[in-house]
């Protein structure tokens, strides 16, 4: 685990600034506090902040080929590495070390661009080809490891994080208006866009591929969950969880100490169920809220951690705390994610780094390889009833008439139900992008994009707004519904948002997040069950339930209602609101005609009368705080 960032100059004959990869590098030391390691070759530099986890005396970066034609830094875990190495061994491939990461620039040299296939991991690589003077940057499956690219002047730039991007281009940031305001929407922003103009983060299980010579570059995707899983059979509840038990014991790959987060709902109770059975010395942690009130999952955890007979460390956390913490969730953050989780699992990294315990397995990834969303769900059942119009447009009309089912029983809402079918029914005729539609269903996009004519400067509304569909990050694959769904909250809303923090705040405090449920070999049997057998039909994660129970895990777990590190989302954020809310009056949203005066006074009056906006007034408030974050490398509009 680590940081990397490197430099491509158009001209091979001259090497581009060690200066500026040298402050880089500084800039991303709390990636990587245990070392760093640099290479120059013709018109390129390479640099990395490593973080020991695997191979603590070795390990050593960058990595080189035999020959030393072929040189990477690499930041992230190849879990399977001891089979590819014995795999590559065979073949008369010699390592340096015993690093995990090198096995990836001994596979480059067997298969070319097809060297990620067969890694299963996190990771996001910079592999530097000599002789054919070709550049690689490529993340893996689900976007856990970032690698952001910008270009410009003759040089190509790339770095883990969005902040180090200035240092290597040596120019100011420039804010992109559609890109800002699609995160206003949506809470944060999914790969490629980022905030600013002529800054892209490679999306999920892509590469790009650099010519110097030519000076000319290929984006390819190598891997997309919703094709995944084609040629493969559904291995039923047994081979499920066999499979779930080989992720575990791969991910528990370690020559330091490893913890769990455990919220004491069913994904994190898996993972720490498994994580135990096959590493004794395991230690939780978990969060909790003054006055232990409903949400608060302590009494599970406690429970779990008991049966298990493992350590369990309970962080509490008050409003006022989370409050006091909002400039350090900010300036840790690196993107514009507004999840107001982020707090409780920021605390969760700082108690695991002050126990020594720099991995830490995470459940991330059950909701959205299990139906765990109901607006997802919804966005299922829509998708599938627009393609039976499609067909019988004369027998479809009638889905349409009524409330939708599961709605509040109150005349009011089955009204407003109702209701909201017509609108369907007209939207689903004009053909709108489904991908628009889907995170529509989001309420709290929704909300957003509602009030934007009151909050926003028409200036900046007057900006036209490239919707996902028309940069590919929305593009129905073609697939099935359900599959392309599954596909597109994996890619857009697990990596934008869960991922994005995972990373960002373990990094943060130098600890590594790891998510056995992303494992590739174990989503691609989960994938050929969902072609074979579709699951969102049945019950929320009935089938990660099935696996669940098959495995032993407590009845009272499995079948709890799902949480999550729920905070008390409100209160957090009228807390952070009180203290923070005045940075907007005379912002930097405001001062680049984003937000409006009469916008401002709207929130402001809202915001003092306690009721409604509180979302809304959130995620301005963390886009004003990011920006202010960049404000030293930022340009005015």
């Amino acid at each position: 685990m680590c940081g990397i960032a490197g430099i491509l100059g158009k001209e091979s004959g001259r090497i581009p600034s060690e200066e500026r990869l040298s402050r880089a590098l500084h800039r991303l030391e709390h990636r990587g506090p245990d070392g760093e390691g640099r290479w120059s070759g013709r018109g390129i530099v390479l640099g990395m902040r490593r973080l020991s986890i695997i191979d603590l005396a070795g390990g050593q970066q960058p990595f080189f080929s035999e020959g030393r034609d072929i040189v990477a830094v690499v930041n992230g875990e190849i879990y399977n590495a001891p089979e590819l190495r014995a795999a590559l061994e065979a073949k008369g491939h010699r390592f340096q070390g015993g690093s995990d990461c090198e096995v990836l620039v001994h596979l480059y040299e067997e298969q070319g661009e097809e060297f990620l296939q067969k890694a299963r991991g996190m990771f996001a690589v910079s592999l530097w080809d000599v002789t054919r003077q070709r550049l690689i940057l490529a993340v893996d499956r689900f976007g856990e490891k970032p690698l952001y690219v910008a270009e410009g002047d003759g040089n190509l730039c790339w770095a883990s994080e969005l902040r180090v991007i200035p240092v290597l281009t040596g120019k100011k940031l420039a804010l992109a208006p559609e890109a800002l305001r699609t995160n206003l929407r949506l809470t944060y922003l999914p790969a490629p866009r980022t905030p600013f103009q002529g800054v892209r983060k490679l999306r999920p299980g892509s590469m790009e591929i650099w010519n110097q010579k030519k000076w000319e570059s290929t984006r390819r995707i190598y891997w997309e969950l919703e094709r995944s899983g084609q040629n493969k059979t559904c291995p039923g509840v047994k081979g499920l969880a066999e499979r779930l038990e080989e992720s575990s014991r791969i991910t528990l790959r370690s020559d330091r100490s490893v913890g769990v987060a455990l919220s004491g709902g069913l994904d994190s109770s898996l993972v720490a169920t498994l994580a135990v059975r096959g590493k004794k010395n395991i230690e939780a942690f978990t969060v909790g809220y003054p006055g232990e009130p409903e949400n608060d999952e302590r009494s599970a955890a406690r429970d779990l951690a008991r049966s298990l007979g493992i350590s369990l460390h309970e962080c509490e956390i008050s409003g006022e705390e989370v409050a006091d913490e909002f400039p350090k969730l900010l300036e840790v953050m690196d993107e514009p994610v507004a999840d107001i989780a982020a707090p409780g699992y920021l605390r969760i990294f700082r108690e695991a780094a002050a126990k020594k315990i720099p991995v830490l397995l995470m459940g991330q990834g059950g909701d959205e390889l299990f139906w765990g969303y109901e607006w997802v769900r919804r966005a299922v059942r829509h998708a599938e009833r627009r393609e039976r119009r499609k067909k019988q447009p004369h027998l479809a009309w009638h889905e349409y008439l009524g409330a939708e089912k599961g709605t509040d029983p109150r005349w009011r809402k089955q009204w407003q139900s109702a209701w909201e079918q017509l609108r369907w029914w007209k939207r689903d005729g004009a053909g709108e992008p489904w991908g628009d539609r889907m995170l529509a269903l989001n309420p709290e996009m929704e909300e957003v994009r509602r009030l934007e004519g009151k909050l926003f400067a028409t200036s900046f509304l007057g900006k036209s707004i490239r919707w996902p569909h028309e940069e590919e990050w929305l593009n129905s694959a073609g697939v099935r519904s359900d599959l392309d769904i599954i596909g597109l909250i994996s890619r857009i809303y697990l990596a934008g948002n869960g991922l994005t923090l995972a990373d960002r705040l373990g990094m943060a405090y130098s600890v590594e997040a790891r998510l056995p449920l992303l494992d590739v070999d174990w989503v691609e049997a989960v994938m050929a069950c969902q072609r074979e057998n579709p699951s969102h039909v049945l019950d929320p994660k009935a089938r990660l339930k099935e696996v669940a129970e098959y495995l032993g895990l407590p009845h009272g777990i499995i079948h709890r209602p799902k949480r999550g590190f729920a905070p008390p989302a409100r209160q957090w954020k009228r807390s952070i609101l009180q203290r923070y809310l005045s940075w907007l009056k005379d912002g930097i949203l405001m001062e680049n005609g984003i937000l409006s005066p009469q916008g401002w006074k709207l929130l402001e009056r809202k915001h003092l009368e306690g009721v409604r906006y509180t979302n809304v007034a959130y995620n301005l408030l963390v886009a004003e705080g990011f920006l202010r974050r960049f404000a030293t490398d930022l340009e005015v509009l």
